[in-house]
């Protein structure tokens, strides 16, 4: 009954949710806003109170829009905030004012991804059988714990 593709992307989908940088943006947060200031323990209060005002709202995102456009807008979203926060940190980066910057595009990210993030716990079990959804939550662990660790060591 169930696809090559479904457990592909049954799968892939968790992979992809941690290789986003969530994990990474989320708890290197602290040590980037005391690279850059002095306010390190205010910045991810704030992080952390935004994820959870943000898993608030994200029910009502997810029946009022769909999977589907939430899933690709908040591929690209999430993308872009990626892209927009590196290139802060390459060219801005000996500027006081680069906090407030990623501080925005840190909380965008977060919000962006709580939206996303719970979508793909809903859509694994349906695409792929139940006693192969603990593989595709190890996968998801796996790729969690790679991208904590190995985001100091690229920063």
């Amino acid at each position: 009954i169930y696809s090559k593709k479904a457990y592909f992307v049954g799968f892939l989908m968790p992979l992809m949710q941690q290789i986003t940088g969530i994990c990474a943006v989320v708890t290197q947060i602290g040590s980037i806003a005391q690279s850059i200031a002095n306010n390190s323990i205010l910045t991810p209060l704030i992080i952390n109170a935004v994820q959870f005002i943000a898993t608030i709202f994200s029910i009502y995102v997810i029946k009022k829009f769909g999977r589907r456009p939430i899933i690709l807008v908040g591929s690209f979203g999430l993308a872009a905030c990626d892209i927009l926060m590196g290139v802060l940190f390459l060219f801005i980066a000996d500027s006081k004012d680069i906090l407030g910057n990623i501080g925005d595009f840190d909380n965008l990210y977060v919000i962006i991804w709580v939206a996303l993030g719970p979508i793909v716990w809903m859509y694994v079990p349906e695409i792929i059988p139940a006693k192969t959804v603990p593989f595709a939550t190890t996968l998801n662990w796996l790729a969690a714990s790679f991208s904590i660790i190995i985001a100091p060591i690229i920063g």
